[in-house]
């Protein structure tokens, strides 16, 4: 009885004993549960500000990236506005030689032939508000004569990427002194309205420029000079022009005032400059550039009734 009385409490202190460890590992899983429950409690504030710290520096990368585009958009605006009012001068820009500004001829727009040189004259037109890019080309005394190109800032560019779309200076020998400045303008100039500025002109200049080879198609030059101001203004024509006060004429081209400075053209020769008489037919200005040879004004002479 004694035996089993032990063996039976001997039993019962075993499950006694599994209880209890049972019991300690379920305290033991709860306490690291709670000890967890805690630590992710104590972790969340910390979470939360790290979050509220990645928002505010999220807005603040927000609102500097929106400053920037505004600044940006802002510089733009005033970039194109510049660039607009720029490329959209006076209707009137064309007519400033014409109403002598900023000089009368021979000055053009700051350039005066036989005082300025090429290097001056490509930085005169760098600083002109009319121009939008200038260039100075040094191509050799074979070519005829170095120079200084422009593009007017209404047409910056063309097709090809060039410059002197908008005329060019000519310069030649060891100088660099421009002789010839050539503006290309979009419009023509009625005579009666160079006259009301400068006067009639000194010279006429009419002759028959038809190509040599055979077939070539009629061509007809005529200039008005003004030799002692150093311009002129013409016309080129496949038919025979009618000289009259509303005629159009192309130009102006300045010069050197003067024979001599006229000379310097190249062609036409001083030959072919007739005084000016009045309002006369083509024929009787015409003149031929050759010393030798039949005169194709011969001709218009002779078919003038």
């Amino acid at each position: 009885m004694t035996k089993r009385f032990g063996l039976f409490w001997a039993e019962m202190l075993t499950v006694k004993g599994k209880r209890q460890a049972m019991l300690r590992k379920i305290l033991s899983k709860r306490l690291f549960v709670t000890k967890l429950f805690f630590c992710v409690l104590a972790t969340i504030p910390a979470l939360l500000l790290l979050t509220a710290c990645g928002s505010e520096k999220e807005v603040q990368n927000n609102r500097s990236s929106a400053s920037l585009s505004a600044v940006t958009a802002i510089a733009s605006n005033a970039s194109e506005s510049a660039t607009t009012a720029t490329s959209n001068p006076d209707p009137d820009w064309q007519y400033r030689w014409l109403q002598g500004i900023p000089c009368k001829p021979p000055c053009w727009e700051g350039l005066i032939p036989g005082q300025t040189t090429g290097e001056e004259a490509l930085n005169i037109l760098k600083q002109n508000p009319l121009v939008a890019v200038a260039e100075i080309s040094y191509p050799g005394p074979t070519t005829g004569g170095n120079y200084v190109g422009w593009n007017w800032v209404t047409a910056p560019k063309n097709r090809y990427g060039s410059v002197g779309d908008g005329g060019d200076a000519v310069f030649r020998g060891s100088a660099h002194v421009i002789d010839l400045i050539r503006p290309k303008y979009t419009i023509t100039f009625k005579l009666s309205q160079v006259i009301a500025k400068y006067g009639e002109p000194s010279h006429v200049i009419a002759i028959d420029v038809t190509g040599p080879d055979l077939g070539s198609p009629k061509e007809y030059y005529l200039g008005f000079v003004y030799l002692p101001m150093g311009f002129l203004l013409y016309l080129k024509t496949g038919n025979i022009p009618t000289l009259t006060a509303d005629i159009a004429l192309s130009g102006p081209q300045f010069f050197i005032p003067g024979e001599d400075g006229f000379r310097r053209f190249g062609s036409p020769p001083l030959k072919v400059l007739v005084p000016w008489q009045g309002y006369k037919d083509f024929a009787f200005y015409c003149r031929s550039q050759f010393d030798s040879g039949t005169s194709p004004c011969d001709f218009l002479k002779k078919s003038t009734p």
